[in-house]
């Protein structure tokens, strides 16, 4: 397993299972996609990687903010 530490993740492509990271350094530009055999996102309650997954299945991610799940 590699972590790839210093980057945020831009993207996912779940059909060919890689995502699209970008450098936090400024001077490194551009972005790269990663492969990856499982895609495990751990990106907290405002989760892209969520909302990207029922993107596919024509669902919309109705999480809503912190103070909101936490009320339910």
């Amino acid at each position: 397993m590699t972590l790839h530490l210093g980057y945020t993740v831009d993207d996912y492509d779940f059909e060919t299972t890689r995502f699209c990271v970008k450098s936090r350094d400024k001077a490194e530009e551009g972005e790269r996609w990663i492969e990856a055999d499982v895609i495990l996102a751990a990106d907290g309650v405002k989760s892209k990687a969520r909302t990207k997954m029922l993107a596919r299945m024509d669902e919309v991610d109705s999480g809503g903010s912190i103070g909101s799940l936490a009320q339910s």
